[in-house]
């Protein structure tokens, strides 16, 4: 019973940080919404192959660090920045 209780007690934190990263990928959206604007009043592109270069890189770097598969912080922030630019669209 008390290794059941642990494994509960383990899913209810997982679910409280994907809770968090939704919001915190929801906050980001947001904001690359508002970035979209801004170029779109500049006249600017809203893809930028060298930002987005950099901030994969950078990330997967931190990945790469903390110990995580590099190949997999490539992908979701492909993903997280592929949304992104939908939203400024």
């Amino acid at each position: 019973m008390k290794v059941d209780m642990a494994l509960e007690d383990i899913r209810k934190q997982i679910d409280e940080i994907d809770r968090e990263l939704l919001g915190l990928v929801y906050r980001r959206v947001g904001l690359a919404k508002r970035a979209g604007e801004i170029k779109k009043k500049n006249g600017d592109e809203i893809y930028d192959p060298v930002r987005e270069k950099e901030i994969i890189e950078s990330k997967s770097q931190e990945a790469e660090e903390l110990g995580l598969d590099p190949v997999f912080a490539t992908e979701l922030y492909k993903t997280i920045i592929g949304e992104c630019r939908r939203v400024q669209k």
